[in-house]
Protein backbone atom coordinates (compact mmCIF):
# COMPACT_ATOMS: atom_id res chain seq x y z
CA UNK A 1 0.00 0.00 0.00
CA UNK A 2 2.86 2.33 0.81
CA UNK A 3 4.38 1.54 -2.55
CA UNK A 4 1.13 2.36 -4.35
CA UNK A 5 0.85 5.65 -2.42
CA UNK A 6 4.45 6.50 -3.41
CA UNK A 7 5.67 6.53 0.19
CA UNK A 8 8.51 4.06 -0.33
CA UNK A 9 9.93 1.43 -2.69
CA UNK A 10 8.43 -1.80 -1.36
CA UNK A 11 10.85 -4.09 -3.20
CA UNK A 12 13.89 -2.26 -1.86
CA UNK A 13 12.51 -2.22 1.68
CA UNK A 14 11.89 -5.98 1.56
CA UNK A 15 15.40 -6.69 0.25
CA UNK A 16 16.82 -4.86 3.25
CA UNK A 17 14.60 -6.81 5.63
CA UNK A 18 12.52 -3.79 6.66
CA UNK A 19 8.78 -4.19 7.04
CA UNK A 20 6.24 -1.43 7.43
CA UNK A 21 3.33 -1.57 9.86
CA UNK A 22 -0.23 -0.34 9.90
CA UNK A 23 0.64 2.30 12.48
CA UNK A 24 -0.45 5.82 13.30
CA UNK A 25 2.68 7.06 11.51
CA UNK A 26 1.69 5.20 8.34
CA UNK A 27 -1.82 6.69 8.39
CA UNK A 28 -0.38 10.19 8.91
CA UNK A 29 1.96 9.71 5.96
CA UNK A 30 -0.99 8.64 3.81
CA UNK A 31 -2.93 11.70 4.94
CA UNK A 32 -0.03 13.99 4.04
CA UNK A 33 -0.11 12.49 0.54
CA UNK A 34 -3.78 13.50 0.25
CA UNK A 35 -5.42 10.18 1.13
CA UNK A 36 -8.15 10.26 3.77
CA UNK A 37 -9.77 6.83 3.38
CA UNK A 38 -8.12 3.40 3.28
CA UNK A 39 -10.33 0.46 2.26
CA UNK A 40 -9.16 -3.11 2.88
CA UNK A 41 -11.65 -5.40 1.18
CA UNK A 42 -12.02 -9.10 1.97
CA UNK A 43 -9.53 -9.39 4.82
CA UNK A 44 -10.93 -12.84 5.65
CA UNK A 45 -9.05 -14.05 2.55
CA UNK A 46 -5.68 -13.33 4.15
CA UNK A 47 -3.80 -16.47 5.16
CA UNK A 48 -3.01 -15.46 8.73
CA UNK A 49 -4.60 -12.37 10.24
CA UNK A 50 -2.43 -12.70 13.33
CA UNK A 51 0.64 -11.94 11.23
CA UNK A 52 -0.65 -8.45 10.53
CA UNK A 53 1.24 -6.17 12.87
CA UNK A 54 -0.40 -3.01 14.13
CA UNK A 55 2.04 -1.03 16.25
CA UNK A 56 -0.60 1.53 17.08
CA UNK A 57 -4.35 1.13 17.33
CA UNK A 58 -4.80 4.87 17.03
CA UNK A 59 -6.14 6.16 13.73
CA UNK A 60 -5.54 9.90 13.19
CA UNK A 61 -8.50 12.24 13.41
CA UNK A 62 -10.04 12.80 10.01
CA UNK A 63 -8.75 9.50 8.58
CA UNK A 64 -11.10 6.61 7.87
CA UNK A 65 -10.13 2.93 7.78
CA UNK A 66 -12.79 0.65 6.31
CA UNK A 67 -12.33 -3.13 6.38
CA UNK A 68 -14.68 -5.78 5.02
CA UNK A 69 -14.99 -9.46 5.82
CA UNK A 70 -17.51 -12.26 5.40
CA UNK A 71 -17.35 -13.00 9.12
CA UNK A 72 -17.02 -10.91 12.24
CA UNK A 73 -14.22 -13.11 13.62
CA UNK A 74 -11.84 -11.86 10.93
CA UNK A 75 -12.56 -8.25 11.83
CA UNK A 76 -11.89 -8.96 15.50
CA UNK A 77 -8.63 -10.77 14.65
CA UNK A 78 -7.51 -7.72 12.67
CA UNK A 79 -7.00 -5.97 15.97
CA UNK A 80 -8.26 -2.41 15.44
CA UNK A 81 -11.17 -1.02 17.44
CA UNK A 82 -14.07 -0.66 15.05
CA UNK A 83 -17.69 0.28 14.66
CA UNK A 84 -19.41 -2.68 13.03
CA UNK A 85 -22.09 -2.46 10.40
CA UNK A 86 -23.61 -5.04 8.09
CA UNK A 87 -23.72 -4.36 4.38
CA UNK A 88 -26.94 -5.80 3.03
CA UNK A 89 -26.79 -4.56 -0.56
CA UNK A 90 -29.44 -2.55 -2.38
CA UNK A 91 -32.67 -2.03 -0.46
CA UNK A 92 -33.87 0.90 -2.57
CA UNK A 93 -35.02 0.17 -6.14
CA UNK A 94 -33.80 3.61 -7.24
CA UNK A 95 -30.21 2.54 -6.49
CA UNK A 96 -30.65 -0.63 -8.53
CA UNK A 97 -32.08 1.38 -11.41
CA UNK A 98 -29.20 3.87 -11.23
CA UNK A 99 -26.56 1.12 -11.25
CA UNK A 100 -28.13 -0.51 -14.32
CA UNK A 101 -28.19 2.76 -16.28
CA UNK A 102 -24.66 3.78 -15.29
CA UNK A 103 -23.18 0.37 -16.05
CA UNK A 104 -24.78 0.07 -19.50
CA UNK A 105 -23.90 3.68 -20.31
CA UNK A 106 -20.29 2.56 -20.78
CA UNK A 107 -21.34 0.27 -23.63
CA UNK A 108 -23.90 2.72 -25.08
CA UNK A 109 -26.68 0.21 -24.44
CA UNK A 110 -30.04 0.66 -22.72
CA UNK A 111 -32.83 -1.50 -21.39
CA UNK A 112 -36.45 -0.48 -21.51
CA UNK A 113 -38.51 -0.03 -18.33
CA UNK A 114 -40.04 -3.53 -18.38
CA UNK A 115 -36.67 -5.21 -18.94
CA UNK A 116 -35.11 -3.27 -16.09
CA UNK A 117 -38.03 -4.15 -13.84
CA UNK A 118 -37.50 -7.84 -14.61
CA UNK A 119 -33.97 -7.55 -13.22
CA UNK A 120 -34.86 -5.30 -10.30
CA UNK A 121 -37.71 -7.56 -9.16
CA UNK A 122 -35.40 -10.58 -8.89
CA UNK A 123 -34.63 -11.58 -5.32
CA UNK A 124 -30.89 -11.59 -6.04
CA UNK A 125 -30.87 -7.96 -7.21
CA UNK A 126 -30.12 -6.75 -3.67
CA UNK A 127 -26.57 -7.89 -4.46
CA UNK A 128 -24.49 -5.51 -6.61
CA UNK A 129 -22.54 -8.57 -7.76
CA UNK A 130 -25.71 -10.22 -9.05
CA UNK A 131 -26.54 -7.11 -11.06
CA UNK A 132 -22.97 -6.90 -12.34
CA UNK A 133 -23.06 -10.51 -13.59
CA UNK A 134 -26.29 -9.99 -15.51
CA UNK A 135 -25.26 -6.65 -16.98
CA UNK A 136 -21.85 -7.93 -17.95
CA UNK A 137 -23.51 -10.76 -19.91
CA UNK A 138 -26.22 -8.56 -21.44
CA UNK A 139 -23.72 -6.06 -22.85
CA UNK A 140 -22.47 -8.87 -25.12
CA UNK A 141 -25.93 -10.26 -25.92
CA UNK A 142 -27.16 -9.34 -29.38
CA UNK A 143 -30.56 -11.05 -29.81
CA UNK A 144 -33.14 -8.46 -28.82
CA UNK A 145 -36.09 -10.83 -29.47
CA UNK A 146 -34.95 -13.27 -26.79
CA UNK A 147 -33.58 -10.68 -24.35
CA UNK A 148 -36.32 -11.14 -21.74
CA UNK A 149 -35.88 -14.94 -21.81
CA UNK A 150 -32.17 -14.39 -21.33
CA UNK A 151 -32.78 -12.17 -18.29
CA UNK A 152 -35.07 -14.80 -16.78
CA UNK A 153 -32.40 -17.49 -17.25
CA UNK A 154 -30.09 -15.95 -14.63
CA UNK A 155 -32.29 -17.16 -11.78
CA UNK A 156 -32.73 -15.62 -8.36
CA UNK A 157 -29.26 -15.61 -6.80
CA UNK A 158 -25.57 -15.06 -7.52
CA UNK A 159 -24.76 -18.79 -7.87
CA UNK A 160 -27.47 -19.36 -10.48
CA UNK A 161 -26.38 -16.20 -12.32
CA UNK A 162 -22.82 -17.48 -12.51
CA UNK A 163 -24.06 -20.89 -13.70
CA UNK A 164 -25.89 -19.15 -16.55
CA UNK A 165 -22.67 -17.29 -17.38
CA UNK A 166 -20.92 -20.66 -17.70
CA UNK A 167 -23.76 -21.89 -19.94
CA UNK A 168 -23.29 -18.85 -22.17
CA UNK A 169 -19.55 -19.45 -22.50
CA UNK A 170 -20.15 -23.09 -23.41
CA UNK A 171 -22.56 -21.94 -26.14
CA UNK A 172 -20.11 -19.34 -27.48
CA UNK A 173 -17.12 -21.71 -27.55
CA UNK A 174 -18.69 -25.03 -28.56
CA UNK A 175 -15.48 -26.36 -30.09
CA UNK A 176 -13.58 -25.78 -26.84
CA UNK A 177 -16.16 -26.79 -24.24
CA UNK A 178 -14.03 -29.59 -22.76
CA UNK A 179 -10.92 -27.41 -22.64
CA UNK A 180 -12.86 -24.57 -21.00
CA UNK A 181 -14.30 -26.86 -18.32
CA UNK A 182 -10.88 -28.28 -17.44
CA UNK A 183 -9.26 -24.84 -17.42
CA UNK A 184 -11.90 -23.13 -15.29
CA UNK A 185 -11.98 -25.95 -12.71
CA UNK A 186 -8.17 -25.99 -12.37
CA UNK A 187 -8.07 -22.23 -11.84
CA UNK A 188 -10.99 -22.33 -9.39
CA UNK A 189 -9.40 -25.05 -7.23
CA UNK A 190 -5.98 -23.37 -7.10
CA UNK A 191 -6.62 -20.95 -4.23
CA UNK A 192 -3.79 -18.57 -5.17
CA UNK A 193 -4.10 -19.01 -8.93
CA UNK A 194 -1.91 -20.60 -11.60
CA UNK A 195 0.80 -19.18 -13.81
CA UNK A 196 0.46 -19.71 -17.53
CA UNK A 197 3.18 -22.38 -17.45
CA UNK A 198 1.50 -24.17 -14.54
CA UNK A 199 -1.86 -24.12 -16.30
CA UNK A 200 -0.32 -25.48 -19.50
CA UNK A 201 1.42 -28.25 -17.53
CA UNK A 202 -1.84 -29.12 -15.74
CA UNK A 203 -3.76 -29.27 -19.03
CA UNK A 204 -1.01 -31.40 -20.53
CA UNK A 205 -1.45 -33.87 -17.67
CA UNK A 206 -5.19 -33.78 -18.39
CA UNK A 207 -4.52 -34.81 -22.02
CA UNK A 208 -4.33 -31.46 -23.84
CA UNK A 209 -1.02 -31.50 -25.71
CA UNK A 210 -2.01 -29.52 -28.84
CA UNK A 211 0.42 -26.85 -30.00
CA UNK A 212 -2.33 -24.21 -30.09
CA UNK A 213 -3.57 -24.79 -26.52
CA UNK A 214 -1.88 -21.60 -25.27
CA UNK A 215 -3.69 -19.32 -27.73
CA UNK A 216 -6.99 -21.05 -27.02
CA UNK A 217 -6.79 -20.69 -23.24
CA UNK A 218 -5.84 -17.02 -23.60
CA UNK A 219 -9.04 -16.43 -25.56
CA UNK A 220 -11.09 -18.33 -22.97
CA UNK A 221 -9.49 -16.45 -20.06
CA UNK A 222 -10.43 -13.13 -21.64
CA UNK A 223 -14.06 -14.22 -21.49
CA UNK A 224 -13.96 -14.56 -17.68
CA UNK A 225 -11.53 -11.69 -17.08
CA UNK A 226 -14.11 -9.57 -15.12
CA UNK A 227 -14.16 -12.27 -12.44
CA UNK A 228 -10.45 -13.00 -12.26
CA UNK A 229 -7.46 -11.44 -10.52
CA UNK A 230 -3.78 -11.43 -11.46
CA UNK A 231 -1.17 -11.56 -8.70
CA UNK A 232 2.46 -12.74 -8.48
CA UNK A 233 2.36 -13.78 -12.11
CA UNK A 234 -0.66 -16.03 -11.59
CA UNK A 235 -4.31 -15.83 -12.67
CA UNK A 236 -6.92 -16.77 -10.11
CA UNK A 237 -10.60 -16.36 -9.30
CA UNK A 238 -11.23 -14.04 -6.38
CA UNK A 239 -15.02 -14.29 -6.17
CA UNK A 240 -16.06 -17.15 -3.88
CA UNK A 241 -19.55 -17.50 -5.32
CA UNK A 242 -18.06 -17.97 -8.81
CA UNK A 243 -15.86 -20.77 -7.44
CA UNK A 244 -18.94 -22.35 -5.81
CA UNK A 245 -20.83 -22.14 -9.11
CA UNK A 246 -17.94 -23.82 -10.99
CA UNK A 247 -17.74 -26.65 -8.45
CA UNK A 248 -21.52 -27.07 -8.55
CA UNK A 249 -21.64 -27.18 -12.35
CA UNK A 250 -18.65 -29.45 -12.98
CA UNK A 251 -18.50 -31.86 -9.99
CA UNK A 252 -17.23 -34.74 -12.12
CA UNK A 253 -13.94 -32.90 -12.73
CA UNK A 254 -13.11 -31.88 -9.15
CA UNK A 255 -11.25 -34.97 -7.94
CA UNK A 256 -9.18 -35.37 -11.11
CA UNK A 257 -8.22 -31.70 -11.23
CA UNK A 258 -7.14 -31.70 -7.57
CA UNK A 259 -4.86 -34.67 -8.28
CA UNK A 260 -3.45 -32.81 -11.29
CA UNK A 261 -2.69 -29.73 -9.18
CA UNK A 262 -0.86 -31.93 -6.68
CA UNK A 263 1.34 -33.21 -9.53
CA UNK A 264 2.00 -29.65 -10.75
CA UNK A 265 3.06 -28.47 -7.28
CA UNK A 266 5.36 -31.47 -6.88
CA UNK A 267 6.87 -30.62 -10.28
CA UNK A 268 7.60 -27.13 -8.94
CA UNK A 269 9.51 -28.63 -6.02
CA UNK A 270 11.57 -30.90 -8.30
CA UNK A 271 12.48 -27.99 -10.60
CA UNK A 272 13.54 -25.88 -7.64
CA UNK A 273 15.90 -28.54 -6.30
CA UNK A 274 16.89 -29.17 -2.71
CA UNK A 275 16.20 -26.62 -0.02
CA UNK A 276 18.95 -25.11 2.10
CA UNK A 277 18.00 -25.41 5.75
CA UNK A 278 17.05 -22.04 7.29
CA UNK A 279 16.89 -20.44 3.85
CA UNK A 280 13.32 -21.41 3.08
CA UNK A 281 12.02 -20.08 -0.25
CA UNK A 282 8.35 -19.61 -1.09
CA UNK A 283 7.86 -22.03 -3.98
CA UNK A 284 4.38 -22.00 -5.42
CA UNK A 285 2.49 -24.97 -4.03
CA UNK A 286 4.24 -24.95 -0.66
CA UNK A 287 1.04 -23.74 0.96
CA UNK A 288 -1.29 -25.62 -1.38
CA UNK A 289 -0.07 -29.21 -1.57
CA UNK A 290 -1.27 -30.36 1.86
CA UNK A 291 -4.55 -28.44 1.43
CA UNK A 292 -5.37 -30.21 -1.85
CA UNK A 293 -4.53 -33.59 -0.30
CA UNK A 294 -6.82 -32.81 2.63
CA UNK A 295 -9.69 -31.90 0.33
CA UNK A 296 -9.25 -35.31 -1.34
CA UNK A 297 -9.15 -36.92 2.13
CA UNK A 298 -5.96 -38.60 0.94
CA UNK A 299 -4.30 -39.79 4.15
CA UNK A 300 -1.69 -41.77 2.24
CA UNK A 301 -0.78 -38.73 0.15
CA UNK A 302 -0.36 -36.56 3.25
CA UNK A 303 1.76 -39.25 4.89
CA UNK A 304 3.93 -39.47 1.76
CA UNK A 305 4.67 -35.75 1.88
CA UNK A 306 5.48 -35.71 5.60
CA UNK A 307 7.57 -38.87 5.36
CA UNK A 308 9.56 -37.80 2.27
CA UNK A 309 12.36 -35.30 3.10
CA UNK A 310 12.50 -34.14 -0.52
CA UNK A 311 8.82 -33.18 -0.40
CA UNK A 312 8.61 -31.99 3.19
CA UNK A 313 11.54 -29.60 2.86
CA UNK A 314 9.58 -27.61 0.27
CA UNK A 315 6.50 -27.19 2.48
CA UNK A 316 6.52 -24.04 4.57
CA UNK A 317 6.96 -25.13 8.22
CA UNK A 318 3.82 -23.26 9.27
CA UNK A 319 1.79 -25.57 7.02
CA UNK A 320 2.55 -28.82 8.80
CA UNK A 321 3.09 -27.31 12.25
CA UNK A 322 -0.04 -25.16 12.41
CA UNK A 323 -2.25 -27.55 10.43
CA UNK A 324 -1.45 -30.78 12.25
CA UNK A 325 -0.21 -29.88 15.72
CA UNK A 326 -3.77 -30.23 17.09
CA UNK A 327 -4.42 -33.46 15.21
CA UNK A 328 -6.87 -31.86 12.80
CA UNK A 329 -7.41 -31.53 9.07
CA UNK A 330 -9.14 -28.23 8.45
CA UNK A 331 -9.38 -27.91 4.68
CA UNK A 332 -10.62 -24.50 3.59
CA UNK A 333 -12.22 -23.51 6.88
CA UNK A 334 -9.78 -23.39 9.80
CA UNK A 335 -12.72 -23.57 12.21
CA UNK A 336 -14.17 -26.79 10.88
CA UNK A 337 -12.47 -30.14 10.49
CA UNK A 338 -13.27 -31.96 7.24
CA UNK A 339 -13.48 -35.48 8.73
CA UNK A 340 -16.40 -36.58 10.86
CA UNK A 341 -15.63 -38.57 14.01
CA UNK A 342 -18.06 -41.31 12.98
CA UNK A 343 -16.67 -41.56 9.44
CA UNK A 344 -15.28 -44.93 8.41
CA UNK A 345 -11.52 -45.09 8.88
CA UNK A 346 -11.44 -42.10 11.24
CA UNK A 347 -9.61 -43.90 14.05
CA UNK A 348 -7.26 -45.94 11.88
CA UNK A 349 -6.21 -42.97 9.76
CA UNK A 350 -5.59 -40.76 12.79
CA UNK A 351 -3.59 -43.57 14.32
CA UNK A 352 -1.44 -43.77 11.16
CA UNK A 353 -0.78 -40.05 11.40
CA UNK A 354 0.16 -40.40 15.07
CA UNK A 355 2.61 -43.16 14.20
CA UNK A 356 4.07 -41.03 11.44
CA UNK A 357 4.67 -38.00 13.68
CA UNK A 358 6.02 -40.21 16.47
CA UNK A 359 8.49 -41.60 13.93
CA UNK A 360 9.47 -38.06 12.87
CA UNK A 361 10.00 -37.16 16.52
CA UNK A 362 12.20 -40.22 17.13
CA UNK A 363 14.29 -39.31 14.08
CA UNK A 364 14.75 -35.75 15.37
CA UNK A 365 15.73 -36.98 18.84
CA UNK A 366 18.24 -39.37 17.28
CA UNK A 367 19.79 -36.57 15.20
CA UNK A 368 20.00 -34.28 18.24
CA UNK A 369 21.73 -36.96 20.30
CA UNK A 370 24.18 -37.69 17.48
CA UNK A 371 25.04 -34.10 16.58
CA UNK A 372 24.63 -32.28 19.87
CA UNK A 373 25.37 -34.50 22.89
CA UNK A 374 24.90 -33.20 26.44
CA UNK A 375 25.66 -30.80 27.97
CA UNK A 376 23.82 -28.32 25.74
CA UNK A 377 25.51 -25.41 27.45
CA UNK A 378 28.87 -26.51 26.11
CA UNK A 379 27.52 -26.38 22.55
CA UNK A 380 26.06 -22.94 23.17
CA UNK A 381 29.48 -21.72 24.33
CA UNK A 382 30.97 -23.04 21.11
CA UNK A 383 28.36 -21.18 19.09
CA UNK A 384 29.11 -18.00 21.00
CA UNK A 385 32.71 -18.17 19.89
CA UNK A 386 31.99 -19.18 16.29
CA UNK A 387 29.07 -16.75 15.81
CA UNK A 388 27.79 -18.93 12.97
CA UNK A 389 24.15 -17.97 12.57
CA UNK A 390 23.35 -20.74 10.06
CA UNK A 391 24.63 -23.45 12.40
CA UNK A 392 22.83 -21.85 15.32
CA UNK A 393 19.52 -21.82 13.45
CA UNK A 394 19.90 -25.47 12.47
CA UNK A 395 20.58 -26.27 16.11
CA UNK A 396 17.50 -24.38 17.25
CA UNK A 397 15.22 -25.80 14.55
CA UNK A 398 15.97 -29.38 15.49
CA UNK A 399 14.72 -28.78 19.03
CA UNK A 400 11.71 -26.84 17.79
CA UNK A 401 10.52 -29.45 15.28
CA UNK A 402 11.00 -32.24 17.80
CA UNK A 403 8.54 -30.68 20.23
CA UNK A 404 6.09 -29.98 17.42
CA UNK A 405 6.24 -33.54 16.07
CA UNK A 406 5.68 -35.03 19.55
CA UNK A 407 2.75 -32.73 20.19
CA UNK A 408 1.16 -33.59 16.82
CA UNK A 409 1.65 -37.32 17.43
CA UNK A 410 -0.04 -37.06 20.83
CA UNK A 411 -2.92 -35.05 19.38
CA UNK A 412 -3.58 -37.51 16.54
CA UNK A 413 -3.46 -40.48 18.91
CA UNK A 414 -5.95 -38.71 21.15
CA UNK A 415 -8.23 -38.16 18.16
CA UNK A 416 -7.92 -41.83 17.21
CA UNK A 417 -9.11 -42.86 20.69
CA UNK A 418 -12.12 -40.51 20.36
CA UNK A 419 -13.33 -42.35 17.27
CA UNK A 420 -15.16 -45.66 17.00
CA UNK A 421 -13.51 -48.12 19.38
CA UNK A 422 -11.32 -50.83 17.89
CA UNK A 423 -9.09 -52.14 20.67
CA UNK A 424 -7.33 -54.72 18.55
CA UNK A 425 -6.35 -52.07 15.98
CA UNK A 426 -5.08 -49.35 18.31
CA UNK A 427 -4.02 -51.15 21.48
CA UNK A 428 -0.54 -52.12 20.29
CA UNK A 429 0.28 -48.59 19.17
CA UNK A 430 -1.00 -47.04 22.42
CA UNK A 431 1.51 -49.11 24.35
CA UNK A 432 4.38 -48.27 22.00
CA UNK A 433 3.53 -44.57 21.98
CA UNK A 434 3.25 -44.50 25.76
CA UNK A 435 6.72 -46.02 26.11
CA UNK A 436 8.16 -43.45 23.72
CA UNK A 437 6.68 -40.41 25.45
CA UNK A 438 7.60 -41.63 28.93
CA UNK A 439 11.25 -42.03 27.93
CA UNK A 440 11.53 -38.64 26.23
CA UNK A 441 13.26 -36.25 28.61
CA UNK A 442 11.76 -32.78 28.19
CA UNK A 443 13.61 -31.31 31.18
CA UNK A 444 16.91 -31.15 29.27
CA UNK A 445 15.23 -29.49 26.30
CA UNK A 446 13.42 -26.99 28.50
CA UNK A 447 16.64 -26.14 30.33
CA UNK A 448 18.39 -25.59 27.00
CA UNK A 449 15.66 -23.25 25.72
CA UNK A 450 15.68 -21.29 28.96
CA UNK A 451 19.41 -20.75 28.52
CA UNK A 452 18.96 -19.93 24.85
CA UNK A 453 16.40 -17.21 25.52
CA UNK A 454 19.15 -15.27 27.31
CA UNK A 455 21.75 -16.01 24.66
CA UNK A 456 22.66 -12.37 24.05
CA UNK A 457 21.79 -11.23 20.54
CA UNK A 458 23.85 -8.02 20.59
CA UNK A 459 26.87 -9.73 22.10
CA UNK A 460 27.09 -12.43 19.43
CA UNK A 461 25.67 -10.60 16.46
CA UNK A 462 22.64 -12.90 16.38
CA UNK A 463 19.32 -11.12 16.09
CA UNK A 464 16.81 -10.68 18.90
CA UNK A 465 14.44 -12.67 16.72
CA UNK A 466 16.37 -15.80 17.68
CA UNK A 467 15.85 -15.09 21.36
CA UNK A 468 12.14 -14.48 20.77
CA UNK A 469 11.82 -17.80 18.96
CA UNK A 470 13.71 -19.52 21.76
CA UNK A 471 11.18 -18.13 24.23
CA UNK A 472 8.35 -19.49 22.06
CA UNK A 473 9.94 -22.92 21.89
CA UNK A 474 10.47 -23.02 25.64
CA UNK A 475 6.76 -22.34 26.14
CA UNK A 476 5.87 -25.04 23.59
CA UNK A 477 8.07 -27.58 25.37
CA UNK A 478 6.35 -26.84 28.67
CA UNK A 479 2.90 -27.05 27.06
CA UNK A 480 3.81 -30.31 25.34
CA UNK A 481 4.90 -31.94 28.58
CA UNK A 482 1.70 -30.89 30.35
CA UNK A 483 -0.34 -31.94 27.34
CA UNK A 484 1.16 -35.44 27.30
CA UNK A 485 0.82 -35.80 31.06
CA UNK A 486 -2.92 -35.19 30.70
CA UNK A 487 -3.47 -37.99 28.15
CA UNK A 488 -4.32 -41.48 29.29
CA UNK A 489 -2.95 -44.24 27.09
CA UNK A 490 -4.46 -47.07 29.14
Amino acid sequence: MGHEADLFNANEEEKQGRYKELSEKFFLELKEKGYEILVLDGIDRLTDLKEIKAASRKIPEGFELIISADDQGSAEAFGFPYEAFELNGFEDEKNKDLLIDQYLLRTLKKLDKDQKQMIISCEGSVSPLYLRIILNELKNYGDFDTLEAKIASFGEDVISAFCETLNSIETEYKSDIKLFKEMIVLIALARDGLSEDELLRALELRGYKDKDVLSRIRILKRRIKPYMNHSNGRDGIHIRSFIKAIIKKYPELIEGCRKTLISVYKDNFVKHGRQIRNEWADIHGSGELLYQLEMLKDFNGIAEVINDPLLLEHIHPREYYSRYIHGSFFGADMNKEIWDRNEEGYSSNNRKMAELFAKKARESVRIINQKYPHPYKKKCDELRKKNDQSEFLEYRDLFYETTQFIKAAAAFERKALYGPKNKQESGEFRNEFSRFTKTTDFSETESFMSYLSNFGGDETGLSHQIEDLADDVSIEVSKTRKYLDSISFE
